[in-house]
């Protein structure tokens, strides 16, 4: 596990047991703290998408930087330098005199 599911697995945790404490403890707190058990389903929500998408993240990064490298080395031997078929060009007059 990486940084990311082990966080929102802990926020969820603690969130979860804090709201578990107000929700049946009956403690009298004000009313924003109720916040607690949504944010608590959110992480654990989280913390299952990145937990199952972590392999395929994994090789997905691994797939582009292969794709990459394959691109930078083919491009450099393959590419001659770049120049313009034509110079600008420039008008004397204004096409359309209203413009400033």
């Amino acid at each position: 596990m990486t940084k990311l599911p082990k966080i929102c697995l802990v926020v969820s945790a603690v969130t979860f047991v804090i709201g578990s404490a107000m929700w049946f403890g009956c403690i009298s707190v004000a009313p924003a703290w109720t916040v607690v058990m949504p944010i608590s389903a959110i992480m654990f929500g989280l913390f299952l998408i990145t937990f199952v998408l972590e392999k395929e993240m994994t090789g997905f990064d691994a797939d582009e930087a292969k794709k990459t490298k394959w691109i930078e080395r083919n491009t450099t031997m393959l590419a001659p330098a770049w120049k313009p078929a034509l110079a600008p060009v420039q008008l004397k007059e204004k096409i359309f005199p209203h413009d400033c």
